[in-house]
């Protein structure tokens, strides 16, 4: 039910993410490390206290892209005549390495490889822009058949544009997941993931485990054979409890039910304290403290050498200013599947190295509606900041800019206006001069919604565009009855009437 709910409010029910998305770990983390508030601030930690009391439920029963695992698997078992696993042998080492270079790279500022890995983001890209299409275009081709015996209940929905390096990687990586799933069952979850890393240091030291009673254990290796995460030692009857998911299919595998869960009442055997442990413990909390102070004086700096200079890209609104979204958003992509006019789409190289994946404007596409709030109304992780409609309204998402010598009205003197027309805010408005209307703007009542630059019929090079700002400010009200200030002499020199 969780994936199917979660698989909903990608697809369908975009209000949903208020109930369910408390419970995915890297975005509730997110929220309480910027400003903890509400259930969402404090999801992970009740993940983590389920966790050391009951093992690692959350990767078998909330995590979407574990039960999309556990459904790959058992489409495996159907078509595969091999559908075993086996005990696999840990790998801390390379654990560590990933989950440290994802560590410190979020630090330094840039979330592109948590974005990456993260399950709750892979599994939210993976239904946007691979499942969602098939899904919607399915639904619309089936409206005709409906309205063909007369019912008109249900209308097309507008898939939003996928580019082919997005739909490439995203569908690069779902491959390479199902390979790991039918070869090597949870290998992602207990290799790659980095919550599965975290979580499994709780695991390890949980008050229920599941174990092995050695005196029924008849040695015949089914529990290990079905286990998806390769953690059961059946020769030795061990069973490691940092990799377990808690998926109990060794309970329902074992014909002498010699597996149980349950309290384990173990008492640590008293000895002496290894001091070589303790001092790389302290160099390895010093270490990390030094990396994240290092990172949080560097962060804008950084920063600003992966953006590139020239790069301005228009933020959704809510977004605030540019380190504050690139610090938040997980690229779920949860706000460009459901943005009415699909005029989000995910970043290639608009943040630079720093924000690959992550949410951005194309007014190629479409344009912000003046009246609606739902991409920050629904964003998870806080990255867009909900807005009242009449603050979104006055927000700053870009500032708009006419080069009069693409202007069609300008080259040729003859009305177009159609920029004119679809502004919202009149901050591109027309002056008559010899019967003909000439295009004229003011930054100041700009909100940067696009819409001039999406109907702007110029070519090959649009004659009005928005450019995006580092900081979301707020726009003068439309009529408003405060004296704009004077255009600068530049403005002026480029929107002078050529004769």
């Amino acid at each position: 039910m969780v994936i199917i709910a979660i698989t909903a409010i990608f697809i369908f029910w975009p209000k949903g993410s208020a109930f369910l998305l408390p419970l995915q770990f890297i975005p509730s983390f997110i929220t309480f490390v910027a400003a903890a508030s509400g259930l969402l601030g404090i999801g992970f930690l009740l993940i983590l206290v389920l966790t050391a009391v009951f093992g690692r439920v959350y990767c078998a029963a909330l995590c979407p892209l574990g039960i999309l695992q556990d459904g790959i698997r058992g489409l495996a078992r159907k078509f595969r005549r091999k559908s075993y696993y086996g005990y696999q042998k840990p790998l801390p080492k390379l654990q560590l390495a990933i989950f440290v270079l994802i560590l410190v790279s979020s630090l330094l500022g840039s979330l592109s490889l948590l974005n990456l890995f993260e399950p709750y983001s892979l599994f939210g890209r993976i239904a946007t822009n691979l499942l969602a299409p098939i899904l919607l275009g399915l639904r619309n081709l089936v409206i005709p058949v409906l309205e063909h015996f007369g019912v008109y209940r249900f209308s097309t929905i507008s898939l939003h544009h996928i580019s082919l390096s997005v739909l490439f990687l995203n569908l690069s990586l779902f491959v390479a997941l199902i390979i790991m799933v039918v070869f090597r069952g949870r290998l992602y979850c207990n290799t790659v993931c980095p919550v599965g890393y975290a979580l499994g240091f709780f695991a390890k030291y949980s008050l229920f485990k599941i174990r092995i009673d050695p005196e029924n254990c008849t040695l015949c290796g089914k529990c290990a054979l079905d286990c998806p995460s390769g953690c059961i030692d059946s020769a030795n009857m061990q069973i490691d409890a940092n990799r377990c998911i808690m998926c109990f299919d060794c309970l329902e595998s074992c014909p002498a039910s010699s597996i149980r869960y349950g309290f384990v009442h173990e008492v640590p055997a008293v000895q002496e304290p290894d001091r070589r442990k303790r001092r790389f413990l302290a160099q390895s909390f010093l270490g990390l403290a030094a990396v994240t102070a290092a990172g949080m004086a560097l962060r804008s700096k950084v920063r600003g050498a992966l953006l590139p200079e020239k790069s301005k890209p228009v933020m959704p609104p809510g977004a605030g200013n540019l380190d504050h979204f690139t610090a938040r958003c997980t690229a779920c992509h949860l706000c460009v599947r459901h943005c009415p006019t699909t005029v989000i789409r995910p970043a290639v190289g608009e943040y630079g190295l720093s924000g690959m994946m992550q949410a951005t404007l194309d007014f190629s596409l479409g344009y912000c509606d003046y009246d609606c709030t739902i991409c920050s109304d629904i964003c998870p992780t806080g990255a867009l900041q909900p807005l009242p409609l009449g603050e979104k309204r006055l927000t700053q998402l870009g500032i708009v800019k006419l080069v009069p010598k693409r202007c069609v009205v300008y080259r040729f003197q003859q009305d177009c206006g159609a920029c004119a027309e679809v502004c919202p805010t009149h901050a591109v408005y027309t002056r008559e001069r010899r019967g003909v209307f000439y295009p004229w703007t003011n930054a100041e009542l700009c909100i940067g919604c696009g819409h001039c630059e999406l109907v702007c019929p110029a070519q090959p090079e649009k004659a009005i565009t928005v450019s995006g700002t580092c900081i979301q400010t707020k726009a003068l009200p439309p009529f408003s009855q405060e004296t704009p200030a004077k255009q600068s002499k530049e403005s002026e020199a480029l929107q002078e009437f050529p004769f």
